[in-house]
């Protein structure tokens, strides 16, 4: 947004609707095309006359908006969840159950790793809660998840984050535990039971963490993907 006023700090003359469209795509990545009535164009100009950046700011923010809208809807029109077709690629691309989970991570851009990282964090603890999750191996994939929380905008991104920080203690724990003492069976099956509270806290956040996730993967989408889309179905244009 700030290349945007700068160049609009520079512009000597007023806009048209082809220079207006291409100035929302220079600062945009909108997925589709933007179309500017003769209204808009005579609207913006006006801003810019009187130098009110604030309602620059906000004309091209609802029109971003309107157009990830309509995006989203194009993608939900040709998949249920766009998550798990993300996730659905990369299995067939890579032959998933053929590779290590190491060198399948490996083998994925930063955006299907954290499509394919959540999204088998989500399956574990959903079907069997955290102590599956654990029981599996998956659990040293956790700094990956925090990382990415903390620099989320997610409403709950402090409760999720504060899920993971008790996890790591109760794994923290059962790590220490001596397995040649008597009672670590006892100790073992005490600390895994522990989990079972943060299950719950989970249940309680998922479906709108499940939601921005996605809305997220959208919004984020990289050109192969996108390309993916468009050949889903030729009957919608993008």
């Amino acid at each position: 947004m700030n290349s945007i006023v700068n160049y609009l700090n520079l512009m000597e003359e007023s806009l048209d609707v082809v220079k207006l469209t291409k100035l929302f795509s220079y600062g945009y990545d909108s997925k589709i095309d933007v179309e500017f009535t003769d209204d808009d164009v005579n609207d913006f100009n006006e801003y810019v006359r009187n130098n009110d950046i604030s309602s620059i700011v906000h004309f091209f923010e609802v029109k971003s908006s309107m157009c990830y809208e309509v995006f989203k809807d194009i993608v939900h029109s040709k998949v249920d969840s766009f998550w798990q077709y993300i996730i659905d690629c990369v299995c067939d691309k890579f032959d998933y159950n053929n590779t290590s989970r190491k060198d399948f991570l490996n083998q994925l851009t930063d955006y299907e790793k954290c499509a394919v990282v959540f999204g088998t964090f989500d399956s574990y603890v959903g079907s069997g809660g955290l102590s599956k999750w654990y029981s599996e191996n998956y659990s040293d994939e956790l700094d990956y998840l925090v990382e990415f929380l903390k620099n989320s905008d997610f409403k709950k991104r402090d409760e999720f984050l504060s899920i993971l920080d008790n996890f790591l203690n109760i794994k923290t724990s059962i790590e220490n535990l001596d397995s040649s003492n008597d009672w670590y069976q006892a100790d073992y099956k005490t600390r895994i039971r522990s989990l079972y509270d943060y299950d719950s806290l989970y249940d309680h956040i998922e479906k709108e963490w499940k939601e921005y996730f996605e809305n997220y993967l959208i919004r984020n989408m990289s050109d192969e993907y996108k390309q993916k889309i468009i050949d889903y179905g030729k009957d919608i244009k993008i």
